[in-house]
């Protein structure tokens, strides 16, 4: 094995684990942020979201760095090696969520905040947030996808590999909208299935505290 070998296996293990660190933080976010969507977030809530928006950023910064240094340490080793389509989708599935994350640190964040209810704001601000937060989640777990996905290497164009993320998009951005838009209903009702639900995500909040106090102190 040689050392231009090993240097690769360490830039892609460095790639997917920025990867697969931002990947988890997203998810794990998303269903805090589902959880306090009907009830006023806490200050821990806050505080964790805001968090993972430090953390995610960190990921974000280093999946840039390792992945152009995979790319020039592939174009030494073989020119060709940047007429793989999948690896401009990859690009611009980054570049998406660079914007999409300068977008969320501009206008959805504000919303995030201590005694603020999601399903209260402004419908307008609500779609963009879920909007925001579906682009991010989708996209993060595509560019997962696509860094393990070798058999894509060379085999698919563009087109087609653009139609598949787009309609990830679309499946994501769609089952966002109806979950938020029948928590949004049940927080407004007062029947007995809203109080059921809200029943269930203060137990569920109250599950979150336990777990994250627990693996503080580990």
């Amino acid at each position: 094995m040689t050392v231009n070998d090993i240097l690769k296996m360490m830039l892609v293990f460095v790639h997917f684990f920025a990867s697969a660190v931002a990947v988890a933080t997203i998810l794990r976010t998303d269903f805090l942020i589902l959880s306090y969507y009907t009830s006023p977030l806490t200050r821990k809530a806050v505080d964790r979201i805001h968090s993972a928006k430090s953390v995610v950023s960190a990921s974000l910064t280093v999946l840039w760095v390792s992945g152009v240094a995979i790319c020039v340490q592939g174009y030494l080793s073989d020119p060709a090696y940047l007429l793989n389509q999948k690896l401009w989708l990859k690009v611009m599935v980054v570049l998406t969520l660079t914007a999409n994350g300068w977008f969320l640190h501009r206008f959805a964040f504000d919303a995030i905040r201590r005694g603020a209810r999601l399903c209260d704001a402004m419908p307008h601000q609500r779609a963009t947030l879920v909007l925001m937060a579906s682009v991010s989640s989708t996209s993060w777990i595509f560019a997962c996808f696509l860094g393990i996905a070798r058999a894509l290497n060379n085999k698919h164009n563009f087109a087609g590999l653009l139609s598949l993320y787009l309609l990830m998009l679309g499946v994501s951005l769609v089952a966002s909208l109806v979950l938020t838009n029948l928590l949004g209903r049940v927080a407004r009702g007062g029947s007995r299935d809203a109080q059921r639900w809200q029943a269930r995500v203060k137990a569920l909040k109250h599950r979150l505290d336990a777990g994250q106090e627990s693996e503080l102190q580990v």
